[in-house]
């Protein structure tokens, strides 16, 4: 199982964003934060799910996770 880095934006509407650096293209958006994390976390899969349809596997991640505040939450996740 690999960790990717998720990034989480809000913007200036209020409303929130997250993509993955490692795998392009892999985005979500929603107005709430905690929206956001379901959508990328189908998205992911969804993603995971066409590849593997295409006999290959998710790239091997190489973005690295800067440590944050205790309070922002899990930066990284896990994914096959």
């Amino acid at each position: 199982m690999s960790e990717y880095v998720v990034i989480y934006e809000q913007a200036e509407d209020g409303g929130w964003g997250a993509y993955l650096p490692d795998l392009r293209g892999v985005v979500a958006l929603g107005t709430r934060k905690v929206e956001v994390a379901e959508r990328i976390e189908e998205a992911v899969a969804a993603y995971a799910e066409d590849l593997r349809d295409r006999g290959r596997s998710l790239p091997l991640p190489t973005t690295r996770p800067v440590p944050s505040p205790p309070e922002a939450g899990p930066i990284t996740r896990s994914y096959r």
